[in-house]
């Protein structure tokens, strides 16, 4: 657990889904459990690195009720700066989503709290001046970014529990820059469902992770 809140972002979606079972694990979560185990011997040599530039970036994803028991939504979210993450989160929702955009944008609501806080952290150990630039956030669903962009009322998001519209008024207020990413180069996938190994690699190297 202390890896996957502080120095590996790559464990993150596989700490959070098995702790759902601390209470009565069996033999198959056991057997997950030392997979992860075997996965962080192997790379051990991973280290979180930033590069000279870039500034702040979000990235954001969210799984569409494929890999619950509930059908309950899995938003993760990672903030990267000058290339390496700062801030990450893995995060199963309180409620089920009708489709993958309104599951996208639940989750890009999600991130957003996460960059605006973010915004003045960087403000307070910089400048102030911080506060005049957005962060920008990236999302693999065109139609969830639409959403945001657009306020008109839509009959297919008026059951969207008020709360997750803040992200509008973020958007609005130009706190942050939404802009789209293929699912190919999100990294946020890393905190939503399992992987294979090779987007796995790529991922974890997209938020900075890299041998020593």
């Amino acid at each position: 657990m202390y890896a996957a809140i502080g120095t590996r972002p790559d464990i993150t979606y596989a700490v959070t889904a098995l702790s759902q079972y601390l209470q009565n694990p069996g033999r198959a979560h056991w057997e997950q459990v030392k997979r992860v185990i075997r996965y962080l011997k192997g790379t051990r040599s991973y280290e979180l690195t930033f590069g000279s530039s870039g500034g702040v970036e979000g990235f954001t994803d969210a799984n569409w009720g494929n890999d619950t028991d509930d059908r309950h939504l899995i938003c993760g979210y990672v903030f990267t700066l000058n290339g390496g993450a700062i801030s990450w989160s893995s995060k199963k929702q309180s409620v089920v989503a009708l489709s993958s955009t309104e599951a996208e944008y639940i989750g890009i609501t999600h991130a957003a709290k996460e960059a605006i806080w973010i915004r003045h952290l960087l403000s307070e150990l910089y400048s102030p001046l911080v506060l005049n630039y957005p962060i920008m956030l990236y999302c693999d669903n065109k139609s969830a970014i639409e959403l945001v962009k657009n306020a008109t009322f839509h009959s297919r998001t008026k059951h969207i529990a008020i709360r997750y519209h803040y992200i509008r008024e973020v958007y609005n207020e130009g706190s942050i820059v939404l802009d789209h990413r293929g699912t190919d180069d999100m990294p946020a996938d890393i905190f939503t469902k399992p992987l294979i190994c090779i987007k796995l690699t790529k991922f974890a190297r997209l938020v900075g992770l890299s041998q020593t």
